[in-house]
């Protein structure tokens, strides 16, 4: 899967991939947004004050922000670290939803969030990876892939 390419299959798996290579100001975010955003507004609000558009994201803090709501959720992360990111779904039919799972340096940190997605947002392909680097910060991103359930 390209860059900014989105999955093929409505029922595959999504993975990337992001090297921290400079925290912002701010700190660092990485997450996923829907496609029909756009980042209206720019992915700041990605931070403390994220849309509700998007589903969320993991903060170089350590915690899990979604629809204005922190928790902690990992460890924190620097200069170097290597996030993953994984959007799969789960059920059938009318129980369809999809789950949010982080990595950090290859290791997981499980199931960050289960999005009641519901229609069309049940459909990993109006998901795309966004990354917050805050004011001053640097990303490389390093994978990305989706792939069908055998």
């Amino acid at each position: 899967m390209a860059l900014g390419q989105r999955a093929a299959a409505s029922d595959a798996t999504c993975y990337w991939e992001v090297r921290v290579g400079k925290e912002g100001v701010g700190g660092f975010g990485v997450g996923v947004a829907l496609t029909s955003w756009g980042g209206l507004g720019g992915y700041k609000s990605l931070g403390k004050r994220l849309r509700t558009e998007a589903a969320g994201q993991y903060h170089s803090s350590g915690t899990f922000i979604a629809n204005k709501i922190e928790r902690q959720y990992g460890p924190e992360y620097a200069a170097g670290a290597l996030v993953g990111v994984w959007l799969s779904p789960t059920g059938k039919g009318a129980k369809r939803k999809l789950q949010l799972r982080f990595s950090l340096d290859g290791k997981s940190l499980g199931a960050a969030a289960t999005l009641p997605a519901a229609g069309a947002a049940a459909d990993v392909r109006q998901y795309l990876l966004a990354v917050q680097p805050y004011m001053g910060g640097l990303a490389t991103i390093e994978a990305a892939s989706s792939s069908a359930p055998e």
